[in-house]
């Protein structure tokens, strides 16, 4: 049974309390992670575990409350029992542990198996936060709400004060919004902060703007100020002088977020003199519900670009911190999708002939494989790594001498001598060192490495990697004039400016194309721009007989297979084909659009979201 995937990009560690929160053996909260929610709970011995909330018995949910405080848990449906440790108390399996670890008091889950230990991925705290005493705390609220906003956009309004003015008067008075500071730590870490001062007349953040007998919690030199700061992607903390807020987010879907927000004080401190607190914080919190909730009915009403100015240099780290956790979860793609469909831009009438020419003409010429060193040039994907199928590269670096000798014998007759055991030497595909048909056979044969694309065809050559999109001193070889004259009219029919390589890449019967990328996100300096075209999607005779060729996140989730007959897809994203039991090709046509044809491809793409 496994439970759901948390939303992106809450797969590392998150924060889900304090360790106040859970201050007896039995007491327990729900963090909603997931649908059923993941439970952190005290052991007799005073540790805490945490699980996945959900009956190993036929995976029923058994929590409803946020919160509460028993001997042990009990599934609703069929009553089954589960001790405090996770132990069954009848024949199912136990609960399924949560990696759980605590810093600074405050209690961080996992759903991630991979993820480095919490001191590894903490990062670096601000520096008050180990100042403060924040032993001797406990809890005097903790309310739950949603925010009808992204999560972004409340954590973004968190770590600003220029609406201090505009929505929050009272908080402007004690703590003027034009005395605030940014704080960010040097390794660039998730954390950032913010210092605020507090006028002289006031001690502290409150109705009175007087401690009221609350013992201080800041260290000495933090007791004038107001301390904030943020763990992404979902812990707020704010240390005032005599205690200490938190909000803890959890996105509820597109558009909306569950906050959960607590108030610890010294443990010392009296029960009367926390309405001074608690009522200032209610309103606070009203009046950011709101604003946040207006400024998402404008954003989710029209795209634009946020503006930041020179006193939220805070809110914009955050967005900058949201986009690198974001776009490493979904396609790179294009103008928002993961591919743009050209068939609308782009004449497909002639298909059905070339499809007849392309594969005629492919029985007639010499065709060569490719493919065989992805995994020494590092472009594919971690899970392709393990897979079992022999790269040549690395089965070349293993070789015996002998072995070298004989591969050596195999190449052109008009290639330079080269030692393939030089680790300075590259060899395969568009280097200085291709192999010979005959070198990639005796590789296959006597070695074991695969090849994806067997019947590789360059009609419009490309001898280096780096010019693929160059046209300059490169045309169609005589012979692919000669074989496939249709394919190449249609070719250079395309709107591009210029063609730097045109390439048929086919499959034989059961092979398949290992994910892998051509370049790396936030790397490459643009979208590398080309088509690629399956004119057998479109042929009148016969059943069609297509590649299932697919793109990949770049973490490797959401899938998408390509569905038509000409596109453009993003190469920074992993791309593959998929296994099918007979021959499939696609054209590869490689170089620089038409800048009017771009902006189409822009406006159409726009259309279809």
């Amino acid at each position: 049974m496994t439970p759901p995937a948390p939303p992106q990009p809450f797969r590392g560690w998150v924060a889900v309390g304090r360790t106040e929160d859970l201050p007896l053996s039995g007491a327990w909260l729900k963090a909603p992670l997931t649908p059923a929610g993941v439970v952190v709970v005290r052991q007799p011995d005073g540790a805490l575990l945490a699980f996945h909330a959900i009956c190993t018995h036929r995976g029923t949910a058994f929590l409803k409350a946020e919160e509460g405080l028993d001997p042990r848990f009990t599934c609703p449906y069929h009553n089954f029992q589960f001790e405090l440790d996770g132990r069954a108390c009848a024949s199912v399996a136990d609960l399924a542990p949560v990696r759980l670890g605590i810093a600074h008091g405050f209690v961080f889950v996992t759903l991630d198996d991979a993820a480095p230990p919490l001191e590894e991925a903490l990062g670096t705290p601000p520096p008050w936060l180990e100042r403060a005493g924040l032993g001797h705390l406990r809890r005097a609220r903790r309310v739950a709400y949603d925010v009808a906003a992204g999560w972004n956009l409340v954590l973004e309004n968190f770590q600003e004060s220029l609406h201090f003015a505009s929505v929050h008067p009272a908080l402007e008075a004690l703590t003027p919004s034009a005395d605030a500071e940014t704080w960010m730590p040097d390794d660039g870490g998730p954390w950032l902060g913010g210092v605020m001062p507090i006028v002289p007349h006031a001690e502290t953040v409150s109705l009175s703007r007087q401690r009221q007998g609350r013992p201080w919690i800041a260290a000495d030199e933090d007791r004038r100020v107001v301390l904030d700061a943020m763990r992404f992607p979902n812990l707020l903390t704010s240390l005032q002088p005599d205690y200490l807020l938190t909000f803890v987010l959890f996105p509820q879907g597109e558009g909306r977020t569950r906050v959960i927000a607590s108030t610890y004080v010294h443990a010392d401190a009296s029960a009367e003199s926390l309405p001074d607190v608690l009522d200032f914080w209610t309103r606070v919190y009203e009046e950011d519900r709101v604003v946040c909730e207006q400024q998402q009915l404008g954003v989710s009403s029209r795209r634009m670009p946020a503006q930041y100015t020179e006193v939220e240099e805070g809110a914009e780290a955050v967005a900058r911190m949201v986009t690198a956790s974001t776009t490493a979860k979904k396609h790179c793609g294009i103008f928002g999708r993961p591919y743009a469909d050209l068939s609308s831009l782009i004449d497909t009438a002639a298909f059905p002939a070339i499809h007849r020419e392309i594969t005629r003409g492919l029985a007639t010429v010499e065709t060569s494989y490719t493919g065989g060193t992805l995994k020494w040039m590092g472009v594919t994907a971690p899970w392709v790594e393990e897979d079992g199928y022999r790269d040549a590269m690395h089965v070349i670096r293993a070789m015996s001498q002998a072995e070298v000798a004989e591969l050596a014998a195999l190449a052109d007759d008009d290639a330079a001598p080269v030692d393939p055991t030089d680790p300075a030497v590259a060899f395969g595909d568009e280097t200085e060192h291709p192999f010979s048909k005959a070198q990639m056979r005796f590789l296959e044969q006597r070695h074991g490495v695969y090849f994806p694309w067997k019947v590789c065809y360059h009609l419009l050559e490309n001898d280096r990697w780096e010019d693929k999109h160059s046209g300059e001193g490169k045309g169609f070889s005589d012979e692919a004039r000669e074989v496939f004259p249709e394919t190449v009219a249609y070719i250079e029919s395309l709107p591009f400016v210029e063609i730097g390589r045109v390439v048929v890449f086919g499959l034989l019967a059961n092979d398949h194309a290992p994910a892998h990328r051509d370049s790396e996100p936030g790397k490459a300096l643009a979208l590398a721009q080309s088509i690629s075209f399956e004119p057998s999607r479109l042929t009148t005779s016969g059943e069609p007989r297509h590649k299932r060729f697919y793109l990949r996140a770049p973490d490797g989730s959401n899938e998408v297979i390509v569905d038509s007959p000409v596109y453009w897809f993003n190469d920074m994203d992993w791309h593959g084909v998929h296994a099918d039991p007979y021959f499939r090709y696609s054209v590869r046509v490689d170089g620089v659009f038409e800048p009017g044809f771009l902006d189409r491809i822009r406006r159409e793409t726009a259309r279809r979201r």
